[in-house]
């Protein structure tokens, strides 16, 4: 009869041990933090203990395939280590953050700026680095931007309330450009965005306050038609 070998806990090299651990706590991390921005302990996990799991494991892996250890599982290192890389990554995208990472709909400023050259787009979050992320607080962000040369057919501002989906909306919102007030969606109404003309000097400045939840944020974008600005061009 033939006894089969029985697997040792300590035929499995450490660094695979690592990478068995690190893809499972960081696929939970991943999956927390993109329904929920405001999870300390994921973004902890990922942007800081996870790569140390990697420089950990990279070494280990090295000085296994120097000693010409099993080379199934170096692959496997590399392989679950690959997939938590990815997972990284994919947090630095704006489909994540706005919720459409597995999505095909196009963001709102990819929407707009199609029949438009954007001059100014930026997410505004209400809770960021410099802002205090309590709820139902109210925070004013300021932006300014400078153009050499004001486009043909400029131009036309986009203020969207949250993901333009009706989620993630701000309760208040309130936005001027260059001093003069723009109708924005409020978090009341059905409405998420609005468009509107304005005129543009070469220095500009945006002043855009919000109130409402911590995960709650808009968009600004301004734009000019890219039919005007090439029929300007062929007069």
């Amino acid at each position: 009869m033939t006894v089969l070998p029985t697997p040792r806990f300590t035929t499995i090299s450490t660094a695979l041990l690592i990478a068995i651990v690190a893809l499972p706590v960081s696929a939970i991390a991943f999956a927390v933090l993109y329904a929920n921005h405001d999870k300390f302990w994921a973004a902890v996990w990922l942007f800081a203990v996870l790569p140390g799991f990697w420089v950990a494991a990279g070494i280990l892996v090295t000085r296994d395939a120097f000693k010409r250890r099993s080379w199934r599982q170096i692959a496997s290192v590399i392989a679950l280590l690959a997939a938590t890389v990815v997972m990284v990554n994919a947090t630095f995208s704006w489909r994540f953050w706005d919720h459409r990472l597995f999505s095909f709909t196009p963001l709102p400023d990819q929407r707009f700026a199609s029949s438009s050259g954007a001059v100014f787009s930026e997410r505004f979050p209400l809770c960021d680095d410099k802002s205090p992320c309590m709820p139902r607080t109210t925070v004013v962000h300021t932006r300014s931007f400078t153009l050499r040369k004001i486009p043909d057919g400029c131009c036309k501002v986009l203020v969207i309330n949250g993901n333009g989906s009706g989620n993630h909306k701000v309760d208040v919102l309130r936005v001027a450009l260059n001093g003069r007030p723009i109708d924005s969606p409020q978090g009341d109404s059905r409405l998420t965005r609005a468009v509107a003309d304005v005129a543009l000097s070469k220095e500009n400045a945006i002043s855009i306050e919000m109130r409402g939840g911590p995960d709650s944020y808009a968009w600004v974008l301004v734009a000019y038609s890219n039919s005007n600005q090439t029929a300007a061009q062929r007069r």
